[in-house]
C-alpha cells in the first residue's frame, strides 16, 4: 500500500530530524494525512535483529488430522494477516510435540518463501504453537525491534520487489534464506517503531472498511 511504501522509501543519507507527511487515497476517495517523524534510523541486518530459521521441509500429509497442531503453509500467509480458508490444514500432536523447537511463538514474523515471496503476517494466540512448512520464521528481538514494524517493512513494495529479483525457481519463486539473510531493515527507536507500525494498522483497518459495501438485502456487507 502507498502509504506504508513511503514510509519505508527514506533514503539513509537524509535521516536528520524531519516530518514525512505520507499522502494516501481510499477507493473512496477519501484522503488522509499520516505524520511520520523520522530521525537517526539504524539500518541493521535482519540477522542482528532477530533468531531466524526456516519452517519444517518434509512430507508432513501421513500426519494431518481434523485437530491438532495448525499447519501455516506459504499460501495461508497474506499482507499483515493469515487466511487459512474453511478447511485449515492440522498436524497429529505426537509428530507436533516431535518438532516442538519449530513451533511458533506470538509475534514471530512468518514470511513467504515460496510464491509471493516477502509476504509476511505476525503469530498471534490464534496461531501460537503452529507450524509452517517451508516458511521462513523470523523472531524478532523485542529489545531491538517490534514484531508488526517489522512485518509492516517485509510488507512494503519496496521489500517485496527485491525480494523478487533475487529469488530462484523454475515456474515458483523461492526466497532463499541465505538471500534473506542480506536483507537490510531501518530501525528507529522502539517507540518509533510502535507508533509507525500502529498507525499502519489503524490505517489498513480503515481502508479495509472502506472497501467493504453495505448489503441492503441482509444488512450486513460484503468485499469489493
Amino acid at each position: 500500500m502507498y502509504h506504508r511504501n513511503l514510509i519505508f522509501s527514506i533514503k539513509p543519507q537524509i535521516f536528520e530530524l524531519k516530518c514525512v507527511f505520507s499522502y494516501f487515497r481510499l477507493k473512496t476517495h477519501i484522503t488522509l494525512l499520516l505524520p511520520v517523524y523520522v530521525h537517526s534510523w539504524e539500518q541493521r541486518k535482519v540477522t542482528e535483529i532477530g533468531k531466524i530459521y526456516i519452517g519444517l521441509v518434509t512430507t508432513m500429509t501421513k500426519h494431518y488430522t481434523d485437530e491438532g497442531t495448525l499447519l501455516i503453509r506459504n499460501s495461508d500467509i497474506k499482507d499483515g494477516k493469515f487466511e487459512f480458508g474453511d478447511n485449515p490444514i492440522y498436524l497429529e500432536k505426537t509428530f507436533a510435540e516431535k518438532n516442538e523447537t519449530r513451533m511458533h511463538q506470538i509475534g514471530d514474523v512468518i514470511t513467504v518463501h515460496t510464491g509471493d515471496v516477502g509476504t509476511s503476517a505476525v503469530i498471534t494466540e490464534n496461531e501460537a504453537k503452529s507450524i509452517g512448512f517451508a516458511t521462513i520464521v523470523t523472531r524478532p528481538n523485542p529489545k531491538i525491534i517490534d514484531s508488526n514494524y517489522l512485518c509492516s517493512f517485509l510488507n512494503t513494495d519496496k521489500h517485496k520487489k527485491w525480494a523478487v529479483s533475487i529469488s530462484t525457481g523454475d515456474g515458483r519463486t523461492n526466497y532463499n534464506l541465505g538471500d534473506y539473510f542480506e536483507l537490510v531493515v531501518p530501525v528507529p527507536s522502539i517507540a518509533e517503531q510502535k507508533r509507525i507500525a500502529s498507525y499502519i494498522q489503524k490505517l489498513n483497518r480503515l481502508i479495509t472498511l472502506h472497501q467493504r459495501k453495505p448489503n441492503f438485502y441482509t444488512g450486513g456487507y460484503y468485499a469489493e
